[in-house]
């Protein structure tokens, strides 16, 4: 027979987490009534990386001036290229509901550069770059015209990576984040202030925000293709380019998702236009699209005199990326797909890869 005090501290013990699950319960719902939509009750950050630096491509490693200290686990593998792993603890906290949020410092590299987050992943216990490890792209930006020294000071970008939650929680597979951007200061040493001799071209966070409004659902992962130059001499015929890929297991749908954005700063180059794209599986067409972009809510973000944000007119000249800007990714559902062997084809037919390129990724997500 309990005492009356012993049965009060069982009433306490037990009671609080009870408390406090029904006052996250209370406050979800008090947000709803409010807000008059659905809720997602958000949970802890997990930070990826943190405030890792860049510096100059062509840099001389021993001439770089390093900070003094690097966040813990953050492996360098290039001036222009770092990375480091989602820690078993970090992915505990990973829920269905993912949002990947970037933010972009500038240092003394004041002029537009491709940014890319690629996502690593290989069997448990082996490191990034054992020969069996998969790398596939998973996001894209394009940095701003930016001076360090002037308001705003940094730029963030979001994208939803629900899609990615399975193989992020998979726990027979490590999970490293790969980032990348690849500038100079060659013009920052001149025409930033507090730049002279530097070669950090700039900073980024990495971050994965969990909500709670997605529910588990069984689909597989599948890499297709990881940031390929299509440029002349790198297509099939043409300017379309094939890519296979293997289905390995039964499922009711089947997503692809897409990156691409077109490079070339010569006199009519590609990066000043819009192409058609045709995407083709298995001979047969899924998806034709043009990525017209209209630069001008990022204009805030080239606080760096340049040549697209001063004199260029976005009415009458979209673009398939912009400065300060997040690339789009498609989502891009796929007629039913049997197990075995398929092909991917991408075809640009209008473009000029004589004077320019054009980068693209993609992955599959199937589920049932």
């Amino acid at each position: 027979m309990l005492s009356e005090r012993q049965s009060k501290q069982m009433k306490i013990k037990y009671s609080l987490p009870a408390i406090f699950s029904l006052s996250i319960i209370l406050a979800a719902c008090t947000y709803k009534v409010q807000n008059f939509s659905v809720s997602k009750l958000q949970l802890p950050t997990v930070n990826v990386i943190s405030n890792g630096v860049f510096y100059d491509i062509y840099a001389d490693k021993s001439k770089i001036v390093k900070r003094t200290s690097e966040q813990e686990g953050l492996v360098r593998i290039s001036n222009e290229q770092i990375i480091r792993k989602i820690t078993d603890d970090a992915r505990g906290y990973l829920t269905y509901d993912l949002m990947l949020t970037v933010t972009l410092n500038p240092l003394c590299d004041n002029y537009d550069r491709i940014g890319s987050i690629k996502m690593v992943t290989v069997d448990a216990g082996k490191p990034y770059n054992d020969p069996s490890a998969v790398t596939q792209e998973i996001f894209r930006f394009t940095t701003p015209f930016m001076n360090k020294n002037k308001q705003p000071d940094h730029v963030i970008f979001k994208t939803d990576i629900s899609q990615l939650s399975t193989v992020m929680k998979d726990k027979t597979k490590d999970i490293w984040i790969q980032a990348g951007i690849g500038g100079t200061t060659s013009a920052g040493q001149r025409q930033v202030e507090h730049c002279q001799d530097s070669f950090e071209t700039s900073m980024l966070t990495v971050d994965i925000v969990s909500s709670v409004s997605r529910k588990k659902t069984k689909q597989s992962y599948l890499p297709v293709v990881n940031f390929y130059e299509m440029k002349d001499g790198t297509t099939d015929s043409g300017n379309a380019k094939n890519f296979e890929f293997e289905i390995t297991e039964k499922h009711k749908q089947h997503d692809l998702y897409f990156i691409t954005s077109a490079h070339g700063a010569a006199r009519g180059g590609e990066e000043y236009t819009t192409r058609e794209h045709v995407l083709y599986v298995d001979g047969k067409e899924v998806k034709r699209f043009t990525q017209n972009l209209d630069c001008t809510p990022y204009a805030q973000y080239n606080t760096q005199n340049n040549g697209i944000y001063r004199g260029y007119s976005f009415e009458r000249n979209k673009r398939s990326w912009c400065p300060g800007a997040a690339v789009p990714v498609h989502a891009i559902q796929l007629p039913a797909l049997k197990k075995g062997k398929h092909t991917f084809k991408v075809d640009v037919p209008e473009a000029n890869l004589k004077n320019g390129y054009i980068h693209v990724s993609a992955y599959i997500i199937s589920r049932n």
